[in-house]
């Protein structure tokens, strides 16, 4: 059986990159299966533990910095000091995700207004995981990151409780 691939190429050059599978309607389906089990282990490590995990990814992507921003001008044609720049900036963000999820994702109390003064009320958001999109940037169909997603999203869910403690 013949697998069909696609190749990566330098723009600059036209040089083959990398030759990537296509994938099958089927293999999409099992891997969007295995990623919803994969964001329920996330969401199940709890704060802590995901923080050690981002900070410890964050060391990994600083440690090899040169060589994806190497990648990344290989693939796409940005210069190299860009693409160290972004990178930088990613790990930038993990840090920050890492440090502050607890205070930031995590439940508080929130203010319930002058109408709700006998109550209280908190905030949460819950992990669902990351969206985005599978597979390369204009390969084999335009997906921008500004497309409408075809994920399902949960917004914050507050919740209310009585008498106020």
């Amino acid at each position: 059986m013949t697998t069909l691939t696609f190749d990566s190429l330098n723009p600059a050059t036209g040089a083959v990159v990398g030759s990537h599978p296509k994938a099958t309607p089927e293999a999409v389906h099992e891997a969007v299966g295995r990623a919803e089990t994969a964001a329920a282990w996330w969401a199940a490590l709890g704060h802590a533990e995901r923080r050690r995990r981002l900070l410890d990814y964050k060391a990994v992507l600083t440690q090899h910095i040169r060589e994806l921003a190497a990648l990344v001008h290989e693939e796409n044609g940005k210069p190299v000091g860009d693409a160290t720049l972004e990178l930088v900036l990613a790990v930038t963000h993990l840090d920050w995700a890492a440090r502050n999820a607890a205070k930031v994702l995590g439940r508080r109390r929130v203010n319930t207004g002058m109408i709700g003064l006998n109550l209280a009320a908190t905030l949460e958001y819950l992990p669902l995981g990351v969206v985005g999109v599978i597979g390369p940037w204009n390969y084999p169909v335009f997906t921008p990151p500004w497309a409408p997603s075809r994920t399902r999203s949960r917004p914050a869910t507050p919740s209310c409780s009585s008498p106020a403690s």
